[in-house]
């Protein structure tokens, strides 16, 4: 049984598919696990001046 190349066509065209959205969830966990680690490092020290003025309620 030999399988048309129509039918090949769409399964080569669903497993890109399927794979540039699995390589995309892979980068944007990536880039969101580094903006963590940056906000963890970040929170550690004091408020940069800027932000306390901010925060101000004067």
């Amino acid at each position: 049984m030999a399988v048309s190349s129509t039918v090949m066509s769409i399964f080569i065209v669903l497993f890109l598919a399927i794979l540039a959205v699995a390589v995309f969830v892979y980068y944007v966990n990536g880039k969101l696990a580094e903006r963590d680690a940056q906000k963890k490092k970040r929170s550690s020290s004091k408020p940069r001046k800027k932000d306390r003025e901010y925060w101000s309620l004067d």
